[in-house]
């Protein structure tokens, strides 16, 4: 009789443990899913944001790399494509620029990870500046590392 009710007492803490786990999961993945500014409590939240777009905006306009992109079907062929990886690493990010990129794929309705994502851009940046990277690179070289 003790035995039954000390396992049904287990079974009960772990069900009420499983469900909070649950609760806990759901609301992190809310404040993780939902936009920057939306959901904030003051206005601190969405200067950031305010900024960088503001810096996009300029950026962009400076810029003739819209001609790179002429519609969203160029995009979506050169940024919006499933990589894979044979290999995986962490790398740290503002989370505002996290966030834009989340509202991308969720704008578009795009089913691509995100890692994929990012690392298409990265590539398409190196690409696009690997001449001025490697001419930089090389004046920093040094003749000899050692000179005795």
């Amino acid at each position: 009789m003790t035995d039954t009710l000390l396992f049904d007492a287990f079974l009960l803490l772990g069900l009420a443990w499983m469900l909070i786990s649950i609760v806990y999961f759901c609301v992190r993945m809310d404040r993780c899913l939902s936009p920057v500014g939306k959901h904030a409590v003051n206005d601190q939240a969405e200067e950031p944001e305010a900024a960088y777009l503001q810096f996009l905006k300029e950026d962009t306009q400076n810029s003739s790399r819209l001609a790179d992109c002429p519609d969203i079907e160029s995009y979506r062929n050169r940024f919006l494509q499933t990589s894979r990886f044979t290999q995986r690493t962490a790398f740290t990010m503002n989370v505002e620029t996290l966030q834009l990129l989340r509202n991308v794929l969720h704008d578009l309705n795009e089913r691509v990870p995100m890692a994929s994502y990012i690392e298409n851009i990265l590539r398409e940046h190196l690409r696009a500046h690997q001449n001025l990277l490697n001419d930089a690179a090389d004046k920093q070289r040094r003749l000899n590392t050692l000179k005795l």
